[in-house]
């Protein structure tokens, strides 16, 4: 399946002004949030931050406020102007890089990449990922989130705007040791009651 940046920067400029409120203001998008906050604050090392897919800042926000030193990217300027205006009203910096994760261009390395809502985005995930592999410090960590290949994501993938690639964790995993990484763990984040 084809992913168009194209299609993702038009839908993304768009609903940058209210993405946090229509994905994460209700009572599943605030929990998928913190849902993810936990993993991170149990599975990252402490130091240095590279997040993909950055958009409004909203992870980024919490773990500088927790002492990290974090840079977040994305490909969307509107997502960057907004997490920029978050910063200002919480006196909170980290720095955006309007920059596409599949062309890294970083000449620092960092203790940390993290990536969420953004890798069923990706046209080349094992470009990405190698090129995170490339910019980790030694014993370095890698988190994703990924949209699982299910029924309900199957069915609904059908008549989104902008088609999701959907992996299986096994999937994943195989791209992960592929890129030169050691897999230490997988976790669910959320599990739909169906």
């Amino acid at each position: 399946m084809e992913i168009r940046k194209e299609d993702i920067l038009e839908r993304y400029t768009d609903q940058a002004p209210s993405y946090d409120r229509s994905r994460f203001g209700s009572f599943g998008g605030n929990y998928m949030h913190e849902m993810e906050i936990n993993i991170l604050r149990r599975f990252m090392k402490q130091g240095s931050v590279l997040e993909l897919g950055v958009g409004t800042g909203r992870c980024s926000l919490v773990l500088a406020k927790a002492g990290h030193n974090v840079v977040g990217i994305d490909i969307t300027r509107k997502m960057l102007e907004v997490a920029k205006i978050k910063m200002k009203q919480v006196g909170i910096e980290f720095e955006v890089v309007n920059m596409d994760a599949e062309m890294l261009g970083f000449r620092e390395s960092f203790d940390n990449v993290i990536c969420f809502y953004t890798f069923h985005f990706l046209s080349r995930p094992l470009v990405t990922l190698k090129n995170c592999y490339h910019v980790l410090r030694p014993s370095g960590r890698c988190i994703v989130s990924f949209e699982n290949r299910n029924f309900w994501n199957i069915t609904f993938n059908r008549y989104d705007v902008i088609p999701k690639n959907l992996y299986t964790p096994r999937e994943v995993e195989q791209l992960f040791r592929i890129a030169g990484f050691i897999v230490i763990g997988r976790r669910k984040i959320f599990h739909a009651p169906y």
